[in-house]
C-alpha cells in the first residue's frame, strides 16, 4: 500500500516524459506533461489506497 504513494506518481511522470518524447513536434510544454502525469499518478494512488482501505 505504501508503495503506491511513491510508484504511481513516478510512473505518471515517466509516462509524461514518454508522451513528450513521442509527440515532440506538438510543442507540448514538458513541465506540464511531466507534472500533470505525476499529479495524476498521485491522485490515482490516493483513490486506490482509499478503495483498498
Amino acid at each position: 500500500m505504501t508503495l503506491l504513494g511513491y510508484a504511481l506518481p513516478v510512473l505518471g511522470g515517466l509516462l509524461g516524459v514518454v508522451y513528450v518524447n513521442i509527440n515532440h513536434m506538438d510543442f507540448i510544454n514538458p513541465v506540464w506533461a511531466v507534472g500533470g502525469g505525476a499529479i495524476l499518478g498521485w491522485v490515482a494512488a490516493r483513490v486506490m489506497r482509499k478503495a483498498l482501505g
